[in-house]
């Protein structure tokens, strides 16, 4: 089995702002812009929650910003319910050259991603939303992969026969693209007995966070177990030995320096037997499925 850690949402590149998570610990990943796409804020989901508001709260410059009515909903973990196909499953897309990372390493049926990306704290004061805390990445949501779709041109029609629901996903516009991928979640998680699906968005918990107390963002906390004694079985990206810092606190962490661009960061069980175990702690953990234990 693989595990990619998946950098997704604002992270600095077309936002430079960090997604909210709001007091309850609910997470939304706020979706970089693309032209092609016409997602507006409301076409969002958290329950009860105005997402346009809590947005323009955060950004009012956003308020005459064309751009954000083109969001790129992707990965597509929890579509607004009032807005789903019938047949709707989670699902991600990726093309070009991350892409070509993702197929190097045969990411492939029963491997999972693990979406990280750049987040804050927010706290409503006087009716508005404001950032609170600090700056850092979380994980914070998941996919377990059912099928793999190469969704171009050539095979498009016969792939939305099987899945309906694709006609709205926003890799429908890059089917000209001979690396146009789709990843579909299972209907069930192996490691999630609450989900709907094999898929969906976590709830925050100190657990989830990446970022180590007191460092910039991008320098990690991770079991030691993640730098193996080869860096060439590292973490994709991640083989530069420079990159990891002992962590003298304790003997059973390590701090990773992660690298500031890429989406797409691989792992294999083959060379990590722990890795199972640590993401369905994870998954568990942000569904909250620990907490009945």
């Amino acid at each position: 089995m693989k595990v990619i850690l998946s950098r997704k949402g604002a992270d600095g590149g077309n936002w430079k702002f960090p997604s909210p998570i709001l007091p309850d610990g609910r997470m939304l990943s706020f979706p970089i812009y693309s032209e092609k796409d016409s997602v507006c804020p409301n076409d969002l989901y958290l329950d009860g929650v105005d997402i346009k508001k809590l947005i323009l709260d955060l950004h009012p410059n956003l308020s005459n910003d064309a751009r954000i009515r083109h969001l790129h909903l992707d990965p597509d973990l929890n579509r607004n319910p009032n807005n789903r196909p019938k047949d709707w499953r989670p699902s991600l897309g990726q093309v070009n050259a991350a892409q070509g990372i993702l197929s190097n390493h045969k990411v492939n049926t029963n491997d999972v991603f693990l979406f990280f990306g750049w987040f804050k704290h927010v706290e409503e004061v006087k009716g508005k939303w404001k950032y609170c805390g600090k700056d850092i990445h979380s994980l914070f949501g998941w996919l377990e992969i059912e099928n793999v779709l190469n969704f171009t041109d050539k095979n498009k029609e016969n792939l939305i026969q099987q899945y309906h629901f694709l006609k709205q996903h926003p890799h429908y516009n890059s089917t000209n693209l001979s690396t146009n991928t789709v990843y579909i979640s299972k209907d069930k998680s192996n490691y999630s007995k609450s989900s709907e699906f094999g898929a969906g968005v976590f709830h925050f918990s100190e657990k989830l966070q990446l970022t180590a107390e007191g460092r910039s963002k991008s320098q990690w906390l991770l079991p030691r177990w993640f730098k193996p004694d080869n860096l060439d079985y590292a973490l994709s990206s991640h083989h530069n030995s420079k990159r990891w810092i002992e962590y003298t606190a304790s003997n059973d962490k390590v701090i990773l320096q992660s690298v500031y661009r890429g989406q797409e960061f691989v792992m294999d069980s083959q060379y990590f037997p722990e890795l199972e175990d640590w993401i369905t702690e994870i998954i568990q953990e942000g569904t909250m499925e620990n907490l009945c234990m």
